[in-house]
Formats: C-alpha cells, sequence, structure tokens
C-alpha cells in the first residue's frame, strides 16, 4: 500500500469513528508528517484526497478541519437511518473529589478535585442514554459557557484546554442497570444494555477525559477506537 493511502486510511479512521469530530482543526502538515513519518509531499497528497472525498476541508492561512463525522467516539447511532437531531439534558455539573475508580482512569491523585458532569442523551424526543463524565482542570463556569444542549463533549473539552483530544472507547460490555436508569433510557427493567467506558487524552498522551455511558442496546450498533502510534501504521 502507497504510504499516503496508509495516513488517508488513518486519517480517515478517526473522523468516520468520532475522534476526530466534525469542525476540529486538525494537526499541522508538519505534525502529521512526524506523526507518519512521512514526507510533506505525501501528507499533501493524502490531505487532497480526504478533502476530495469529503472528510476534510482546507482553508488557506488556517488550516484543515474536519469537515464530517459519521459518530462521536463515545457516542451510539441506530442501526437505521435516522433525521432524528441528538441533545443531550444535564442534570447535574460540579466540582467533585474523585473516587479511586476515577483518580485511577484519570491517572491522577485519590481526591483530587474534577468536574463531574451528568447528562441523558436524546435522539430526537427520546431518552436512549445516561452519561457521566469526568473532566481535569475544568471547573463548573467553564463548562457552562458552551452550548451543553448540542455540542459534543470533547469539542467541548477541546475548546477550553486549547488542544487536540483524542478519544478512545476501552470497553463495551453488557450491563443489567438499576431500574431508574432503565426508565431513563426507556429500558425494560431488569434488562441488559450496554456499558461503555471511554478514557480521552491529550496530544502527549495525558487522560483529561472519563466518561461511562449506560446505553439503550436497542438497534444501536458501537464503533470501538483503536489508535495508532506515530512509529506504527498497524495497530489492532
Amino acid at each position: 500500500m502507497f504510504k499516503h493511502s496508509v495516513v488517508y486510511n488513518s486519517i480517515k479512521e478517526k473522523i468516520v469513528i468520532g475522534g476526530w469530530y466534525e469542525g476540529m482543526l486538525i494537526p499541522s502538515e508538519s505534525q502529521l508528517c512526524e506523526m507518519y513519518d512521512v514526507s510533506r509531499i505525501t501528507i499533501r497528497r493524502a490531505l487532497k484526497e480526504l478533502e476530495y472525498s469529503g472528510f476534510v476541508k482546507r482553508i488557506q492561512g488556517k488550516g484543515t478541519f474536519v469537515k464530517a463525522s459519521n459518530r462521536d467516539p463515545i457516542e451510539v447511532s441506530s442501526s437505521h437511518e435516522s433525521e432524528d437531531s441528538i441533545t443531550y439534558e444535564v442534570v447535574e455539573c460540579k466540582s467533585v473529589a474523585a473516587d479511586s475508580v476515577v483518580a485511577r482512569k484519570l491517572q491522577i491523585g485519590d481526591f483530587e478535585e474534577v468536574l463531574y458532569l451528568r447528562r441523558i442523551r436524546y435522539r430526537g424526543n427520546v431518552a436512549e442514554a445516561y452519561i457521566e463524565t469526568w473532566c481535569t482542570s475544568i471547573s463548573p463556569n467553564q463548562i457552562k459557557t458552551h452550548d451543553l444542549k448540542n455540542e459534543k463533549m470533547l469539542n467541548i473539552i477541546s475548546n477550553i484546554k486549547n488542544e487536540l483530544i483524542d478519544a478512545s472507547v476501552s470497553t463495551v460490555s453488557p450491563i443489567i442497570p438499576e431500574d431508574w436508569v432503565c426508565k431513563i433510557i426507556n429500558a425494560k427493567p431488569s434488562s441488559a444494555q450496554a456499558l461503555l467506558n471511554r478514557v480521552s487524552t491529550n496530544t502527549e498522551g495525558v487522560p483529561c477525559e472519563y466518561t461511562k455511558a449506560i446505553i439503550n442496546s436497542d438497534d444501536v450498533e458501537f464503533a470501538i477506537s483503536s489508535w495508532i502510534k506515530k512509529d506504527s501504521y498497524k495497530g489492532i
């Protein structure tokens, strides 16, 4: 496979899975050269093909932006095509002391202060997911200045921290939620649903966000991301 095709497929995967999300400024040509250990000519050819395919938009003097993404890395899409919009209801937003599980996921000390956000995701008017998120170095006041109803969480975090964020769904497992959670996500009481865990990192690989989501497993499909290290094209 030609080098530009490897770069093209890798960037396309990040966009399709949602780690690089709509409107996001992707790394510069020089940064991409370092990430993939290839020449600038190779990067430019890959970006040109990505633009032609409709995945990115290149703006002179500003950089290359993700034009479209097929799914959010923690969110799920119906296995049936739907025109229903995705929105979020914020139930709780506050600073909390990280318990041992959150501290381990974010690689911080126990009881260190983090932002805690509890949300319900809707497809149209129907609730389909119960989501809890913990973030480092972000205050409730910072997060509340953004459109929490419509904007994706990773986009918000990226804007606040002014850095790229990579997302990885680390586990997808079955769970029987408590009945009150089943009621929220319109699932039958004591029924098996899907539990997703995500840990997101900055460009230096430092965890900055941990999310777990309980999702109604009827008619949904999941995408698990496995990111490629800059010195490898294969991954899992």
